[in-house]
């Protein structure tokens, strides 16, 4: 009998960028239809993984803007993030450097999975101007980045499984790998790597 480990697992982004729609596509493999604000949900799931078990808490937060202070909650016994934004929104991709920024300077000389989640791929005609945009933008954080689109568990599974792989110490086997299914552009995963 393989060993669960526990992993809590923090969710971030802009405000209706679709969250808890990722989150309750994963643990529930459904899709929530319609939009109510979140204050903070918890989720919980046992994923595994090969031989090993997880045992992921999931904490969907509020919507958090540029200027958002993260709570002690969101950075102290924390193993890892989802940082989700709209592609259809710039701004919504702004607040996730921001975001970004602060775990940083939270979390001091760490080394923790974040995995980037470009959301709402299915919606935007448009989509491919915003995506030059940000791709642009990014080109500090490039590697993969996970889409996901209305609907679609398989993509929002795909976000959570790059997360536990990196747990695992599995990151490299899944960078540069690409799934192509509908409203996915790319995966992306980031080890949170700070130095002094």
């Amino acid at each position: 009998m393989p060993l669960v480990r526990y992993r809590k697992v923090v969710i971030l982004g802009y405000r209706s960028v679709g969250k808890t729609s990722l989150a309750h596509q994963f643990v529930e493999g459904e899709f929530l239809e319609g939009y109510d604000p979140t204050v903070e949900n918890t989720y919980s799931k046992i994923v595994t993984l090969g031989k090993d078990e997880f045992h992921l808490h999931l904490v969907d937060t509020a919507g958090q803007d540029e200027y958002s202070i993260l709570p002690y909650s969101f950075i102290i016994g924390v193993h890892g993030y989802v940082l989700v934004y709209s592609v259809t929104s710039l701004h919504s991709f702004q607040v996730i450097e921001s975001l970004y920024q602060k775990l940083h300077e939270g979390h001091g000389k760490t080394r923790l999975p974040v995995v980037l989640v470009g959301n709402k791929a299915d919606l935007s005609p448009d989509r491919y101007g915003n995506l030059c945009s940000l791709r642009r933008r990014k080109v500090s954080w490039t590697r993969n980045e996970p889409g996901s689109c209305r609907g679609s568990a398989t993509d929002s599974n795909q976000s959570f499984y790059l997360f536990i792989s990196n747990l695992k110490g599995r990151s490299r086997l899944l960078r540069g790998r690409s799934w192509q299914s509908p409203g996915v552009r790319h995966l992306w995963s980031h080890l949170l790597e700070i130095s002094s």
